[in-house]
This record gives structure tokens, sequence and C-alpha cells, in this order.
């Protein structure tokens, strides 16, 4: 794609061993984008795969946390006090990402919990705050006042404003979406099936065709038509081309929830599973 012209990986944020990989000085090998990819993107966290993919770390060692509490605490009651517990020691040493680990708690604790009853005005109140605090605008009058109020009273607590925010905000979205009618119904059909499906393929793999076909697109259509035009064409192909390999990618998706649906059977037993799942 890189000879065609289809991908500029010195504009794209990718690795530094790809990078370095179109270059004729290479000083990368195979075994460097091994170590790259595997060891310091997954198990450090020190690379990154690209601009979104910079989780990857956190993913690892989030689902690590949460296998290690399906087998440690499973037959045990009150686990949502020792989620707790685990929340309060991961804001001490994880540093800014703390409320991403503390997320997977959150599911955890979900899944113990059984169902919740929101109805009525409470639900749809709590829908407004959900959504503003998950896509929370960080260029913003309040933002700047929530930030010098947070670091004045709580500033040696490794968590920034703008992640608690957007954890508290997917985290009552996603009751919402298990616990409020109005939200399941309109989310329970074909199209919300398929979104649901490939979700997490398109998380991985949207960056890749935005730095393609659709700053390609963008840039051949600049030529010929205004930019507003073109922009609209170019972001119409990048969801439609995003889409596509999203879906493409669900055997590898698949896969990977197979194995962890053995996982659990063979190893995890109890109400625990449902963590897993």
């Amino acid at each position: 794609m890189w000879e065609a012209g289809l991908f500029t990986a010195e504009s794209a944020p990718v690795s530094n061993w790809l990078k370095s990989f179109f270059k004729e000085d290479d000083e990368f090998s195979f075994v460097d984008s091994v170590i790259s990819g595997l060891f310091k993107t997954i198990l450090l966290g020190e690379d990154k795969y690209d601009y979104v993919l910079w989780t990857m770390k956190i993913e690892f060692w989030g689902s690590i946390l949460v296998f290690a509490n399906c087998l440690l605490l499973k037959g045990l009651r009150n686990r949502i006090f020792l989620y707790a517990i685990q929340a309060l020691i991961i804001i001490g040493i994880s540093g800014s990402n703390s409320m991403a680990y503390i997320c997977f708690l959150a599911g955890m604790a979900i899944a113990d919990s059984g169902p919740l009853s929101i109805k009525g005005t409470t639900g749809w109140l709590l829908l407004i705050l959900s959504i503003f605090l998950a896509t929370y605008f960080t260029n913003s009058e309040s933002h700047e006042f929530l930030k010098s109020f947070f670091y004045l009273r709580y500033g040696s607590i490794n968590i920034t404003p703008t992640m608690l925010c957007y954890s508290i905000g997917s985290f009552v979205l996603l009751l919402l979406t298990l616990y409020f009618a109005p939200i399941k119904t309109a989310i329970d059909n074909p199209i919300g099936h398929f979104l649901g499906k490939i979700s997490f393929p398109l998380y991985l793999t949207h960056a890749f065709v935005l730095s393609s076909i659709g700053a390609l697109t963008l840039k051949k259509l600049v030529q010929y038509l205004p930019f507003d035009i073109a922009a609209l064409a170019s972001t119409l192909v990048t969801v439609a081309g995003s889409l596509l390999l999203a879906w493409g990618f669900r055997p590898i998706d698949d896969l990977a929830a197979y194995t962890s649906k053995w996982f659990s059977s063979a190893f995890i037993e109890g109400p625990s599973k449902d963590a897993v799942r």
C-alpha cells in the first residue's frame, strides 16, 4: 500500500519500526518489530500501534485483572467490596491511567450486582448526564473550572478530571444500556446487533482506514472539488471502508472471544463467569 501511495507512514502516527521500514537506512529487523509490537506495546506500553491503539497495555493488563479476580475470588461473597479495595490500590500505583483499569473492576461489579431498576425521569436524566460526561469537551470553561478545582482539592491523586468524566459517563451509559428499557429497545434491532458485532473490530481498524484510503481520497478530491464537498465525500468513503474492514476482521475477534469463553468454562466456575463474558 505504501508503494502504491495508499498509505503514508511518515504522516501517520504509527510505530517507529514501521516508519523505519519505509526508509533506506532501515534500523529495525523482524525481531525488532516483534519486540516493539508485542512487548513494548502490549506489555509495557512504551510504543503504540497508532494514535488510537495506544491503549493496548491497558486492554491487556485490564483483562488479566478480570481473569485474576474471577479465578481468585470465585465463590466469595461481597466481591464488590474487594473490587473497591483494588480500585484504591490502583489509584495509588498506576498513574494517570488508573481510571481505565478501574473501569474493568466496574464492569465486574455490574456483573456481580444483578439487575437494577432504572425508570422514567431518572433514566432520562442519567442519559443526559452520561452523554455529557462520556463526550466531555475539554476546551470549555467548565473543564477549566473542574480541572482547577480537582487539582486544588485532590492534586495528590493520580486521576485526571477528564478521565474521571469519561469513566463515569461510560459507566452510567452502560448501566442504562442494560437496565433502562427505552435504551434497550432502541438498540435491540438488526442495525444495533450489527454495530455491536463490529464495534471492537472497528475500534481496532478504523485508524488504518483513515490514514490510507480516507487521506488518499481527500487528497485527490480537493484537486477537483471544493474542500467541504471533498471532505464529505472522503468521510463517506472512510466510513464505508471502515465498516467493511471491521466486518472482515470479525473472524479474528471471534477467535479471541471463543478463547475467552473456553478459558472461562475450563477454569472458572460460578457467578464470576458473567464478568468474563
